[in-house]
């Protein structure tokens, strides 16, 4: 599906104060409400008649609503245990944004990814802005189960029979004095060595009488291990809590809490006077060299885990770490129910603890694909594994008898520049390096090798605890051609690092020279070729060929307002052939821009192609987002022929920048003024600076500029100029 809706009508959620979910365990607040069908619902009334209720929160601008809704799970809970089935459950979905319209929800509306009334048997709540803020909505879609003892659950991850089997555990009100156990509160699941929590307990009063004292037991493996008095004042349905004292314990352990007495007196209905749960010793592994085998879902990138150690350092961790601020990142997966393998050295025993993350909190099994998770053996033998979770997974485990890894480091991510230049380029590598051994790193040594030939070898010194990323800058490398390098750690503490485990990573640079000033470019659209626009410009913005939507311009990505009538326009499912010349008289850096207004790039197969008139390819590629760019480097004029050319260095640093980025330059000799200039990728100066002659150093304030790629464009006043790529990150 290529078209994703922009964010319309987001005023009434966005508007909410900032709030978490509500918690598993409170009681939902009532509410009277009339659906788009004329029926008033009174959500305590259809309680008290012994039935669960669902709310299911969503807008119709959301995609993820639109695909919780698209599932179907509320339908089969509606017509297996509704008022066609067994009777028991009754859900609803609210619309939770006023400003959307009938329109968007019968899918006829600009705000819509389709028609959410056809098909839905159950009660539709519309225009229930009120309705999100009673139930303090941050996000959408939300799902909570009500039972009829008014306790809310958390309930977007169940599958349609997990709805049934929840109805059949809601406890129900019966006699004078009567209270039911609810949950654990922050009760271990497994631990490593040893651990010491404070049992704590929910619970209600079911009884018509006001519940003003209980008494509880807490039993570890049977035994009695302490008993607890709480006292107050609870009306029918209200709930309290007590902690226990701390307890410690080293194996696996039975945690019973039961009601000894309500009110002085026996319970009068004991079906549901006990918790029981097991707290289990995670398992013991003696190897230093495990598999993290992940088995993606259906939503791959939904999807990021750590191996941490009990201090909490990430030691290992894959998927996307951008599920934390809603982005997509760099190693995220990309294949839908397909198995990653991850190979993980831990450096010495010790207690360790695998975490699995879902951004939609639906785990990765098993209505949305048959995912799963396992941390095995190299010889396969698993030793943990799921899939089914709503919250966090956090699975303990502990080493014991493995091996100590003393001198071990890992490359974790090449931070420097990568990608297009024109003529030389100098720039300075950088790389996060971590820790991964049980030895402290006081030296590094890391070599750039291109086709087997080392180009460079540095030495860091400095301290790299257990566990510890850092960011290294190596000496600067000079590149005059299209390379791959790889950046290599050899040695560690001056010795051979002891495992080449992620100690390599490969980076590819391009100079993209024509051999001559005639190019053919290929252009092959997808169904939305109006959507495109792609120019050629010079390094002083010049404009020296485009094509495709002229309306959409440079600066038109994501905009979504272009049309198929639109002057230039190219068509559906076509290639395109444009012949472009460039100047044959100097020596430039080109740009080619692509831009999309619709902010998702070309469908495969469709893609764009240079190449020059002797059958050289420049590039070959498919745009994936709202703007690419590529450089060219024309070097056609008199010094291209074997006139002398004065040498021409610029170094940037850091690159990555964040705040400054530091700019040192020479050319040649240095007798005339100099500009500097900062341009987006779309062609707009941003900033200038004017620098006396001979002036070859100058520090450049960045703090205000977005993330994202930046070109630098040095030009002297007798027509020397240089183009230099940098990036801002990290902010």
């Amino acid at each position: 599906m290529k078209k994703l809706l922009p964010l319309l009508a987001f005023t009434a959620i966005s508007a909410l104060p900032l709030r978490a979910q509500l918690p598993d365990g409170i009681v939902a607040p009532n509410f009277t409400a009339t659906d788009i069908n004329g029926n008033t619902w009174t959500l305590y009334d259809l309680l008290d008649q012994g039935k669960s209720a669902v709310l299911f929160f969503g807008t119709t601008w959301s995609y993820n609503s639109w695909q919780y809704h698209m599932s179907g799970r509320l339908n089969q809970v509606y017509e297996q245990y509704g008022p066609g089935g067994t009777d028991e459950i009754i859900p609803f979905f609210v619309e939770a944004d006023d400003n959307t319209t009938p329109e968007d929800l019968n899918g006829t509306g600009g705000s819509t990814y389709g028609d959410w009334v056809t098909g839905t048997p159950y009660p539709i709540l519309d225009d229930a802005n009120w309705l999100a803020v009673l139930y303090a909505l941050d996000d959408v879609p939300r799902v909570y189960m009500i039972c009829p003892n008014r306790i809310l659950t958390n309930a977007i991850a169940y599958p349609t029979v997990q709805f049934h089997l929840a109805h059949g555990d809601c406890l129900l009100p019966a006699g004078a004095n009567n209270a039911g156990m609810l949950r654990y509160v922050n009760l271990p699941k497994e631990f490593c060595g040893e651990t010491t929590f404070a049992p704590s307990v929910r619970f209600q009063n079911l009884g018509t009488a006001q519940m003003t004292s209980l008494n509880l037991e807490l039993l570890l493996n049977g035994n009695l291990a302490e008993t607890r008095q709480w006292t107050g004042n609870l009306a029918l349905y209200q709930t309290a809590g007590i902690t226990f004292n701390p307890v410690t314990i080293t194996g696996n352990t039975v945690v019973d809490v039961a009601i000894a007495t309500v009110n002085g007196l026996p319970d009068e209905d004991i079906s549901n006077d006990t918790l029981q749960s097991e707290v289990a010793e995670g398992p013991v592994i003696n190897t230093n060299f495990l598999v993290v085998e992940i088995k993606t879902d259906y939503y791959p990138r939904e999807t990021y885990w750590e191996v941490v150690d009990d201090a909490g350092t990430v030691f290992h961790s894959g998927g996307n770490r951008g599920i934390f601020t809603g982005e997509v990142w760099e190693g995220a997966y990309t294949g839908q129910e397909t198995v990653y393998q991850h190979e993980v050295t831990l450096p010495t025993d010790g207690c360790y603890e695998f975490v699995i993350y879902d951004s939609y909190d639906d785990g990765i099994c098993c209505d949305e694909g048959l995912g799963y998770y396992r941390l095995q053996h190299e010889n396969n033998f698993i030793y943990l594994q799921g899939g089914l979770f709503a919250e966090p997974e956090h699975r303990p485990f502990e080493l014991s008898g493995a091996s100590t890894i003393e001198n071990n480091a890992a490359i974790r991510s090449y931070e420097g520049f990568n990608g297009d230049f024109c003529g030389e380029l100098t720039y300075t590598p950088v790389f996060a390096v971590q820790n991964i051994g049980a030895n402290p790193i006081n030296s590094l040594q890391i070599e750039a090798v291109r086709n087997g030939e080392t180009l460079q070898t540095f030495t860091w010194n400095g301290t790299l605890a257990s566990g510890q990323t850092d960011t290294i800058a190596t000496a600067p490398l000079t590149l005059d051609t299209t390379s791959t390098v790889d950046f290599v750690i050899s040695e560690a503490n001056g010795q051979p690092d002891t495992f080449f485990f992620q100690n390599e990573t490969e980076v590819r640079f391009f100079r993209r020279q024509p051999q001559t000033v005639d190019l053919t470019l290929e252009f092959a659209t997808d169904q939305w070729g109006y959507e495109n626009y792609w120019q050629i410009t010079n390094s002083a913005g010049d404009l020296i060929a485009s094509g495709s939507n002229q309306l959409i311009g440079p600066n038109g990505g994501g905009l979504r307002v272009a049309q198929a009538t639109d002057p230039g326009s190219y068509p559906p499912f076509s290639t395109i052939t444009e012949q472009i010349s460039l100047p044959a008289d100097v020596n430039d850096c080109y740009e080619f821009l692509f831009v999309d207004d619709w902010g998702d790039g070309i469908n495969a197969p469709g893609g764009i192609k240079l190449t020059d008139n002797l059958g050289h390819l420049l590039f070959n590629f498919r745009p994936l987002g709202t703007y690419d760019s590529r450089l060219i480097d024309g070097q056609f004029g008199p010094s291209a022929a074997g006139e002398p050319v004065q040498e021409t260095v610029v170094r940037l640093s850091p690159n990555p920048a964040t705040d400054r980025l530091d700019v040192d330059f020479s050319f040649g000799e240095n007798t005339s003024p100099v500009q500097l200039e900062i341009v987006s990728t779309v062609g707009q100066v941003l900033r200038q600076v004017e620098l006396p002659a001979g002036q070859q150093r100058h520090s450049l304030d960045v703090a205000n500029l977005g993330n994202g790629i930046y070109f630098l464009k040095i030009k002297t006043a007798d027509g020397r100029q240089a183009v230099r790529r940098f990036v801002v990150a990290s902010k």
